[in-house]
């Protein structure tokens, strides 16, 4: 296995070259939104100390609120947690859980940051690269680096993430 500084700097190399497709632009037609879907993960260890996580996503009806369909996905996690790469170690499982869905998702909200982060490469924007739908970040509490937060980077008061060609 890579060492954790080799690890970063091509997580780095990633972050900076999806990074060059991202899109502020406010185009993203909100009234063609039908389907939401909701994405989180819970952690925890086994008896033998293994690191484990479940994905969980849930679909709903943008108009009515109900719930079209709930889908998860469990597996070992496979990369330590390092603030500023959490899509590094959450995506694999997001992406295999989204992969059972019956129904396309329009927009997707995750938790855990997108734009909101030193690259702006938070695990929300990350993951709209690779779901190809518009995703939202929704994050307890805001990135932080030495201490300080980057809400100062962040110079619209939300943005929609699309892929650029």
């Amino acid at each position: 296995m890579m060492d954790i500084d080799r690890m970063q700097d091509n997580f780095r190399k990633i972050q900076s070259e999806l990074q060059k497709k991202i899109s502020l632009t406010d185009d993203f037609n909100k009234s063609a939104i039908k389907l939401v879907a909701g994405v989180d993960l819970a952690y925890w260890k086994d008896e033998n100390g293994e690191e484990l996580a479940v994905c969980c996503i849930v679909v709903i009806d943008f108009d009515t609120h109900e719930v079209i369909e709930k889908k998860h996905y469990s597996g070992k996690i496979e990369m330590p947690y390092m603030p500023g790469f959490l899509a590094f170690r959450e995506l694999p499982l997001v992406l295999k859980t989204a992969k059972l869905l019956e129904n396309t998702p329009d927009i997707y909200m995750l938790d855990g940051n997108g734009y909101l982060h030193p690259r702006h490469m938070g695990s929300a924007t990350h993951a709209s690269f690779y779901l190809n739908k518009p995703t939202i970040g929704i994050a307890k509490t805001y990135f932080r680096v030495d201490k300080k937060l980057t809400i100062s980077s962040l110079k619209t008061r939300w943005a929609v993430i699309r892929i650029l060609s």
